[in-house]
C-alpha cells in the first residue's frame, strides 16, 4: 500500500507530497499477478537474497518517494494543481523505482534461465551420446548372429 501524506505551504506556494511504499511492494505485486511458478521462485529468491549474498537484490523496501511542487511566482497558489502536482512527482519516482527492482529481478532469471539451457543441453548431449554407445552394443549384437 502507498499511503500520501502532503506538506502544504501557501506561504510559500510549496506543496510537498510523501509516499510511503509497502514493505512489501514487490511481494504483495508478484503473488497477485503472477503465475505459481514464478511467484515461489521470485519470493524464494527474495527471501533468500540476504543469505546467498545476492547484492543485484539489494532493494530497499521501506521507501519513501517525495514530490514537490513549487508554484510559480507569478501564478496564483492552488493547493489542489499543487497536490496532483506533487503526487504525480511522487508516483512517477515510485514507478521508476519499481522498474529498476523488477529490472534486476528480470535480469537474474534471465541469466538463469541462460544457465539453465547449457544444462539443458549438456545433459541432451551426454544423453544423446549415452544412446549411441548402446545402439553400438544392439547393432553389434545383431551382427554376431
Amino acid at each position: 500500500m502507498r499511503e500520501k501524506n502532503f506538506i502544504i505551504k501557501p506561504e510559500e506556494k510549496v506543496v510537498v507530497a510523501i509516499m510511503d511504499a509497502s514493505e512489501n511492494g514487490v511481494t504483495d505485486e508478484v503473488v497477485s499477478k503472477c503465475a505459481k511458478p514464478t511467484m515461489y521462485a521470485v519470493l524464494s529468491l527474495i527471501m533468500n537474497a540476504y543469505d546467498m549474498n545476492i547484492s543485484e537484490l539489494d532493494i530497499p523496501y521501506n521507501a519513501s518517494y517525495k514530490g514537490v511542487s513549487i508554484c510559480d511566482e507569478h501564478d496564483t497558489f492552488n493547493e489542489k494543481k499543487g497536490k496532483d502536482i506533487a503526487e504525480s512527482k511522487a508516483n512517477l519516482k515510485y514507478h521508476t523505482a519499481m522498474a529498476k527492482k523488477y529490472k534486476r529481478l528480470a535480469n537474474i532469471f534471465e541469466k538463469a534461465q541462460k544457465e539453465m539451457h547449457v544444462l539443458e543441453t549438456d545433459h541432451a548431449l551426454a544423453a544423446k551420446n549415452i544412446k549411441d554407445s548402446l545402439n553400438k552394443f544392439y547393432v553389434t549384437e545383431e551382427t554376431d548372429e
